[in-house]
């Protein structure tokens, strides 16, 4: 069969195109047209393709020690299974394509690649299930059951390999033209690309950092924080501490943060490094390109690189919907805020976003607190865009958080006086000043613009209104 292949192939290459129709194809003439040969032909390649994936087997797990291989970075960038399973389905796709047949195309497709995507698909099945098991194994590190800096490094490695892989898997089997079987397996690596990833990171910040590393504690405990109206809960000084960069990071969130460190510091080596690997291979055959610096496979850093950028949004996605809930109070657990607390808060939001390369260049202390906060560095993600948009107002100076929220009640009361309009006998309504209501500013079109051109002049870019009425009738002036 591989002779008549061969000659098949030497044939056409002889031939032009326009003058190729006609001719019959050996495959056709000794193969496809005898149904016993080629059914034994169908076997014998899914069986071969079968064999070569069973054989690439990257994540095993052994009496409960970690022993995970990963590729060498500098040289691949999926795991041996991901890469023979692609590489046999162009092989497989060109060995299809032997035969003119449509009918037998079809069957090929069936009988032997579509079982082959079933077969890899059970192993990427195998090697997630294997990864998430040695990741959130407790496994007893000095007086710590979190993963070792090494050990959580190998186990989100051999995430990215697997997640880049298994997009590679779904970008191969989108290449046919017309719709079939192989697209909607195609549709299916997708989908499990993205469970991939969500299991990823799920298990990161619900397992590692929620159980093991205080982040549970800490968003508990921000509720207590909020709600004060003096003093630092975080700083390095006490009560009424003046000098810039008085605040520092909240004691319970220091281990959270590292961790969290430690995996997006990885991620972005990762693509570095696979950028500067590509980077070198377009150098190398800029000659064979006469002179062009163009890469044969422009998509390719895009498609190796899915891998640490899916696992740092979405750890990012995951890290802020936490914060916010925090900051938006869904729990109920914060009906009221001071300025002091939200300070605190404000600065644990920066610390964490700055990780993910989101620069700020606001500085939080005790007689500052951002009037919005100016990010630098949101270019292709936009990292923490809301949170950091809900803790800048959260913390906004006194006077300028009034002043914002009297110019957004008078929008929709025009003669109204926020400070001399409230309650003598409502503390609450004397700490907060008049409650200002969403439906209000909802029932006109452009007061509603307007509101919103008021949030962004201050830089809240990110923040609905909903939630900016909700923050500000829950700060204390």
């Amino acid at each position: 069969v591989e002779q008549l292949m061969r000659f098949d192939s030497y044939l056409h290459s002889l031939i032009r195109k326009d003058a190729i129709i006609g001719v019959p194809k050996l495959m056709d003439v000794f193969v496809t047209s005898n149904a016993t040969l080629f059914q034994q032909w169908l076997k014998m390649e899914y069986n071969y393709a079968a064999s070569l994936l069973e054989s690439a087997s990257s994540v095993t797990q052994d009496d409960g020690e970690y022993n995970i291989n990963p590729t060498s970075l500098s040289t691949s960038f999926m795991s041996p299974t991901s890469e023979v399973f692609v590489a046999t389905i162009q092989s497989l796709r060109a060995k299809m394509k032997t035969t003119s047949n449509p009918s037998c195309q079809k069957e090929f497709i069936a009988k032997v690649m579509v079982p082959l995507c079933t077969s890899y698909m059970d192993v990427l099945h195998e090697t997630a299930s294997s990864l998430r098991t040695i990741l959130i194994a407790k496994r007893r590190v000095g007086s710590t059951t979190i993963p070792s800096d090494v050990d959580l490094q190998k186990n989100v490695v051999g995430w990215m390999e697997v997640i880049a892989g298994t997009h590679a898997a779904a970008v191969a089997l989108f290449q046919e033209k017309e719709e079939n079987d192989l697209h909607r397996v195609a549709r299916s690596f997708t989908r499990l690309c993205n469970a991939m990833v969500d299991e990823c990171t799920s298990s990161i910040v619900e397992t590692i950092l929620m159980e093991r590393a205080k982040l549970a504690g800490y968003l508990m405990r921000c509720p207590f924080v909020l709600s004060s109206y003096d003093g630092h809960f975080g700083s390095s000084g006490g009560e009424g501490e003046e000098e810039e960069g008085g605040i520092i990071i909240s004691p319970d969130f220091i281990e959270s943060i590292q961790l969290v460190g430690i995996v997006v510091r990885l991620c972005d080596d990762v693509s570095e490094q696979m950028k500067v690997g590509m980077d070198d291979t377009v150098e190398k055959e800029t000659d064979m390109y006469q002179g062009q610096q163009q890469h044969p496979h422009p998509h390719v850093l895009n498609l190796i690189q899915v891998g640490p950028q899916a696992i740092k949004s979405s750890l990012a996605k995951r890290l802020e919907e936490k914060m916010l809930e925090v900051a938006l109070d869904v729990q109920g657990m914060t009906p009221e805020f001071g300025w002091r607390g939200a300070q605190q808060f404000h600065f644990d939001c920066m610390e964490l976003a700055s990780l993910f390369g989101v620069s700020t260049t606001t500085t939080i202390s005790s007689n500052g607190g951002g009037g919005g906060v100016k990010r630098s560095c949101l270019k292709e993600k936009d990292y923490f865009g809301c949170l950091l948009d809900a803790a800048s107002l959260m913390a906004m100076k006194p006077e300028k958080f009034a002043s914002l929220k009297e110019v957004l009640y008078k929008l929709v009361h025009p003669g109204g006086d926020m400070t001399t309009m409230a309650k003598e006998d409502d503390d609450n309504l004397q700490r907060q000043g008049l409650i200002l209501h969403y439906d209000d500013f909802h029932a006109d079109g452009t007061i509603m613009n307007e509101a919103q051109s008021m949030l962004l002049a201050k830089g809240l870019v990110y923040l609905d209104l909903d939630d900016a009425i909700s923050i500000m009738n829950r700060r204390g002036l």
